[in-house]
């Protein structure tokens, strides 16, 4: 549900305190999103692309390492963390795959930008899941394309767009 906001709070907070202490083990908690993942933006605002994330079975997902984008924003480089992270599992929670999403809305622009990746569900494979076997960026971008298509007016931003240098 959109309304507990808190889990993605929670989840920022907890893997930014987290992510030194985990790379004395090699283990992390945070990384850069590829610009090839990026799937499509949408103009609206954060709030009701949730409620239509949730509409098509989205849920939020706190398990997953805290990703942003490197980008450049009024003469400097900055950190732009999602917005959210969200899964549907494929064929139920202990399904084979799931299809993982990030959003990011970061300079009021009126856009959300999504990116998206197909991947072994964590929950029925974890080590997999871990050590991204199965992991494909293009199918998770055709999966997301097909199901906003049939619900929301999406645009493909340029790179530029979207912040990145």
């Amino acid at each position: 549900m959109p309304e507990n906001d808190w889990i993605h709070s929670l989840h920022k907070y907890v893997a930014k305190q987290l992510h030194k202490p985990a790379g004395f083990i090699g283990w992390y908690t945070q990384g850069a999103v590829g610009q090839d993942t990026y799937a499509v933006s949408l103009e609206k605002e954060i709030r009701e692309l949730e409620h239509i994330l949730d509409s098509l079975g989205f849920y939020r997902n706190p398990t997953a390492y805290l990703t942003y984008r490197n980008v450049h924003f009024e003469d400097a480089e900055n950190k732009d963390y999602t917005e959210g992270s969200w899964v549907k599992y494929v064929d139920g929670l202990l399904g084979e795959y799931q299809v993982h999403i990030t959003v990011y809305s970061a300079y009021d622009d009126g856009f959300v930008d999504v990116y998206a990746h197909h991947e072994t569900n964590w929950f029925r494979h974890p080590y997999k899941h871990l050590f991204n076997n199965d992991y494909d960026a293009e199918k998770g971008i055709r999966i997301v394309k097909d199901m906003f298509s049939d619900c929301c007016d999406t645009v493909q931003r340029s790179a530029e767009d979207r912040g990145w240098m």
